[in-house]
């Protein structure tokens, strides 16, 4: 299943930096960024592709220009928002698992509220 996180009407998107730094201070120890490595390169670029994300954040990622976001409610839960972000990201988009949606949407709604931005959840 697929999500967007995006700007509401007339808002801009946050940068980069102050993204990460609002996830953070809402999620904490319940979020973990990391660099994606040369090998996953071709599978993030395909998936972002499928998720029809802007041109620029294709390009960022294809030049190695990406972080994996994932957050969680609880340490040891499958249930988990997972996202990849690059300078260029302007909405969050990304894949759950089917597993407990309930966890998930709560995920992402505290997402959208931190971040002042829209959810959109395609099931």
């Amino acid at each position: 299943m697929k999500f967007w996180l995006s700007p509401k009407t007339g808002a801009s998107a946050i940068p980069y930096a102050e993204l990460i730094a609002r996830l953070q201070s809402e999620f904490g120890d319940r979020m973990s960024v990391s660099d994606i490595s040369e090998p996953d390169v071709a599978g993030m670029v395909a998936e972002l592709i499928e998720l029809n994300a802007p041109r620029q954040m294709i390009d960022d990622a294809r030049s190695g220009i990406i972080l994996r976001v994932s957050i969680y409610d609880f340490d040891y839960s499958d249930d988990s928002v997972t996202f990849d972000i690059t300078p260029a990201t302007s909405s969050l988009i990304g894949h759950y698992p089917d597993g407990d949606t309930g966890t998930v949407i709560g995920l992402l709604e505290r997402c959208s509220r931190v971040l002042d931005y829209s959810v959109t959840i395609a099931l």
